[in-house]
């Protein structure tokens, strides 16, 4: 519903930018006319060049998939633990308590060597379901196993774009293992709008073209999996 207004303003809009042009031009001259031209232009549509400049800039210098430890690297420097690492699995020395929730679901507790504490959800016939984080401000974490885990984190720049950065880092040392780096914009397709920010469907953007081109966000899920398996 809220996409056909934005439609339904945007046609309106157009018209009277046209009504005032033809006005002023017939009453004043064709200067004046070009001035309230540019004016309505520049009410709606001013930061749609700087947008585009901003965007292109960024996903040329800063979008794509970035190794700066290869799984190799790190195994090299870890002899031994790699075959210990899946989701499931986290040393017993770790484990704080179990309690039996509701529907007969198994929670398992662990405090790491970090202080942090994660609790690791089995179901009633305890197959291994999932783990989190206990802490719930940590949200942007997400547990890959109990040596790694993965960072979601999404900026706003300027002009409507939006920065998102993954990260694969290692719990122990802090170090980055790989990243994955996209831009978009804040504005929702006609289809799906539900702000009046999505007014300016014109500047709707996705993922970088060459994101999309590259495939970088499929090797990226590539690596999360193999550091997540420890295969």
């Amino acid at each position: 519903m809220l996409g056909l207004l934005i439609v339904v303003f945007a046609l309106a809009y157009f018209m009277l930018s046209l009504y005032l042009i033809a006005k002023v031009k017939r009453h004043i001259g064709s200067a004046w006319a070009l001035g309230v031209g540019l004016f309505m232009y520049l009410i709606i549509f001013w930061d749609w060049i700087p947008m585009e400049i901003t965007y292109e800039q960024q996903c040329n210098d800063n979008a794509g998939f970035f190794v700066t430890k290869s799984i190799e690297e790190w195994k090299k420097e870890n002899p031994g633990v790699w075959g210990t690492l899946d989701s499931e699995y986290i040393p017993e020395k770790y484990l704080l308590r179990t309690e039996k929730g509701r529907k007969m679901v198994k929670r398992l507790y662990y405090k790491l060597p970090d202080g942090l504490e994660v609790v690791a959800y089995y179901d009633s016939a305890g197959k291994y379901m999932f783990t989190k984080f206990v802490d719930d401000t940590l949200r942007s974490k997400v547990w890959l196993n109990w040596r790694f885990y993965k960072t979601n984190n999404e900026s706003k720049l300027h002009f409507h774009i939006l920065r998102t950065e993954k990260q694969v880092l290692d719990r122990l040392t802090g170090d980055t293992l790989a990243k994955h780096i996209d831009f978009r914009t804040d504005i929702l397709p006609i289809g799906l709008a539900n702000s009046l920010r999505d007014i300016k469907f014109w500047m709707q953007r996705d993922s970088c073209p060459n994101v999309k081109e590259n495939s970088t966000h499929v090797k990226f899920n590539g690596f999360v999996q193999a550091i997540e398996q420890g295969a």
